[in-house]
């Protein structure tokens, strides 16, 4: 029975990617939909249909229009300059999507396009970290492994090269799933401070229940750059601040700390089709617990 359940979520990765192969309609993006109030009707290329609940931080395109059915309807938008656009009563006109203009036009564009393979096959006891994806040492030391119905993990950390222990500890409850250890967060950032960022961990149940990672930690100047492009956007509203961090981390190919910005943002908005459509095909491709939820919202979504 474990063995076909773990089957069965690998199959979903499989057939939900088409989940994240949706291509986005034509033109240049030009803003974010945050939110909105009464009947509002989006008219993209040639289709016209109202805004429902999945189109919350959708990416609307330079020449999309949106019309109010009546002046109490109201809708608001995070332009180029992730600055909020608020609409007027004569939005019951219509609202024609202007030129793109602002310094976070780039990270629109990005934002804007989906893409990602399913790497992960949710096989396995260690489901983070994972072998190849670049991370820091905060979230590496975030453990994650497929709970056990009883027992106890034990978890090694050894230096690349010379095995040399870092850090261990015994007696982890299995049946958590997740584990923070401020120790681990050390010793990981210890090796990267060495000049040894690929240290390799080592998780076991039994004998026969074990799991594996080298760890692909950046090293302290790349670190140091990414602390300071996170800086950017400390002056933004909370909704705009997550969206230019997800863009930060992906460029520094940080997919699971991109992950936790676009499941911040979900938490406001749940059943944003493009949010889960962008949460699912990176949970997916490292492997994530969360990936099988996400990818059965996003199919929902894009169903509503």
């Amino acid at each position: 029975m474990r063995a076909c359940h773990i089957a069965g979520l690998a199959s979903l990765l499989v057939c939900g990617a088409h989940v994240w192969s949706f291509q986005p309609s034509p033109g240049t993006p030009a803003a974010v939909l945050k939110e909105w109030k009464g009947q509002i009707v989006l008219q993209s290329g040639g289709v016209k249909r109202p805004l429902t609940k999945s189109d919350v931080a959708r990416v609307l395109r330079e020449g999309d229009v949106l019309t109010c059915a009546t002046p109490k309807d109201s809708f608001t938008l995070l332009n180029g300059a992730f600055e909020e656009v608020r609409s007027t009563p004569s939005c019951t006109k219509g609202y024609v999507l202007p030129t793109v203009a602002g310094n976070y036009a780039q990270i629109l564009d990005r934002y804007g396009r989906t893409g990602g393979r399913s790497r992960g096959s949710m096989l396995g006891l260690l489901l983070w970290p994972e072998s190849g994806v670049r991370t820091t040492p905060a979230t590496a030391s975030r453990l994650q492994w497929r709970r056990q119905s009883a027992g106890t993990l034990a978890a090694t950390l050894t230096e690349a090269g010379s095995g040399r222990v870092l850090w261990s500890r015994t007696g982890i409850d299995a049946t958590l799933g997740v584990l923070h250890d401020a120790a681990l967060e050390d010793a990981l950032r210890a090796q990267v401070e060495a000049g040894k960022p690929e240290p390799r961990l080592e998780v076991r149940v039994s004998d026969t229940l074990t799991g594996s990672a080298t760890i692909a930690l950046l090293d302290a100047a790349a670190e140091r750059t990414l602390q300071k492009d996170l800086t950017a956007g400390d002056g933004l509203a909370e909704d705009a601040r997550h969206f230019v961090r997800a863009d930060i981390f992906l460029r520094a190919n940080l997919p699971r700390e991109a992950l936790e910005e676009y499941v911040a943002l979900l938490e406001r908005s749940p059943d944003s089709t493009l949010l889960l459509t962008k949460a699912a095909a990176l949970a997916a491709e490292i492997s994530d617990s969360r990936a099988p939820d996400l990818v059965r919202r996003a199919r929902a979504a894009e169903g509503s």
